[in-house]
């Protein structure tokens, strides 16, 4: 049964583990937050769309991932841990592919305490292969804010080193990618005096112009685009964070993240601009590790 969690401003719609489209084998399935509705009238979630280069993922809205393959340490037909989402079963030699569709795999439970403005979700991972990891996540509104903290414990008997990060699949009022998007970083330097267009991963020219720290969608993209941002000399002292604004719609989201970033990502297609900051830690066996993302939402800017 979907979650709803409310503050005075915000409406906030969480699907549990195995309820649709909570149900893939990518992301975390605890605290999956498919839609965010600010004042009643402005959407920010979208879904990940089919036309892309594989199989959609199934992903939408606010959506975390735990990066850590130990897939090539488990037996053909033997189970290897999916952090997150479970054990699943290896049908072949072959690593982990984000976008299977897996036939034999075991859920995590997920324990849930819900109240009307928060929510806390409580995954105890099984042991495997040596691997185990507990995670607590903590989802809260008030005003136009979402906060989610997090934090994840090492119950197994190896070292595990892991990247998470949350996929924002925003779109501002299901507004097109163009024009009329741009994404900040503000605590990072602004490296040319002119945004120039970016270069994709293939050595494609991008229809995105960017200086280094602000970025303009220059035109509708019906291809995924990503790129990586260079985070070298962002402010230390400062809370890393991004703003994407749609000033047709006269909305915006931004988050700020109590860490400094291993790296960041941004994906892009059609209506979604996803902004990726990837935090990257090793937690031996009894140790934890705890991070917090506060989302921000506007409108009538």
């Amino acid at each position: 049964m979907m979650i709803t969690l409310k503050s005075n401003r915000l409406r906030v719609e969480i699907a549990e583990s195995g309820e649709a489209p909570n149900t893939g084998f990518r992301f975390d399935r605890a605290g999956f937050i498919t839609d965010i509705i600010l004042d009643g009238s402005t959407w920010f979630c979208a879904s990940e769309p089919q036309n892309l280069v594989h199989r959609s993922s199934g992903g939408r809205g606010l959506c975390s991932e735990y990066q850590c393959d130990v897939s090539g340490e488990a037996q053909i037909g033997g189970y290897f841990p999916k952090f997150g989402v479970g054990l699943i079963r290896k049908e072949a030699d072959e690593k982990y592919f984000f976008h299977k569709q897996y036939a034999d795999v075991k859920p995590f439970p997920v324990h849930i305490q819900a109240a009307p403005d928060n929510a806390i979700f409580t995954t105890r991972g099984e042991t495997c292969l040596g691997y185990a990891l507990s995670c607590c996540k903590t989802i809260k509104v008030y005003e136009n804010c979402l906060r989610m903290e997090l934090e994840v414990k090492n119950t197994g008997d190896k070292d595990i080193e892991i990247n998470e990060y949350c996929h924002n699949f925003l779109s501002i009022a299901g507004m097109a990618i163009g024009p009329d998007y741009s994404l900040e970083f503000p605590t990072l330097r602004q490296k040319n005096t002119v945004k120039e267009a970016l270069t994709g991963r293939q050595g494609e020219k991008l229809s995105i112009m960017g200086d280094g720290r602000n970025f303009i969608f220059s035109a509708f993209n019906a291809k995924a685009s990503q790129f990586q941002v260079d985070i070298n000399g962002a402010d230390p002292g400062s809370p890393f964070s991004w703003k994407l604004v749609n000033s047709a719609a006269k909305a915006s989201a931004e988050e700020t993240d109590d860490f400094m970033p291993a790296k960041v990502s941004v994906w892009a297609i059609d209506h979604i601009v996803s902004p990726e900051i990837f935090i990257h830690f090793v937690v031996g066996p009894g140790e934890s590790k705890k991070w917090t993302r506060v989302w921000k939402f506007n409108a009538d800017l």
